[in-house]
């Protein structure tokens, strides 16, 4: 069996898309024939010539992650506006707390 897409290793994308036709076709394609699995995305925020979105893709690993995002950084009328490994920025500060009591 393949190593499959995993949430262990989901990325949160916040993207420009250009406002026409097709554009988020080949986002989601590049995703897609990336080996990537898209699991949510957000309404769209319309900015005139611009469409910013917000998308959620599971990956296999760290450096499937940055192949999926170099993917989507080579479409036309795609820019990545920011990217972040969601299972990272749930650990950042540790889990565990010390209290004084």
């Amino acid at each position: 069996m393949p190593f499959l897409p995993t949430a262990a290793y989901s990325i949160h994308l916040q993207v420009a898309l250009d406002n026409v036709p097709n554009t988020l076709g080949r986002l989601a394609t590049a995703i897609g024939e990336a080996g990537a699995n898209i699991m949510s995305m957000g309404g769209f925020d319309v900015r005139g010539d611009l469409l910013v979105n917000d998308v959620v893709a599971n990956c296999r690993d760290e450096d499937h992650a940055a192949a999926v995002v170099t993917a989507i950084e080579n479409q036309p009328g795609v820019e990545i506006l920011h990217w972040h490994d969601r299972t990272f920025d749930m650990h950042e500060g540790g889990k565990i707390e010390v209290v004084s009591l």
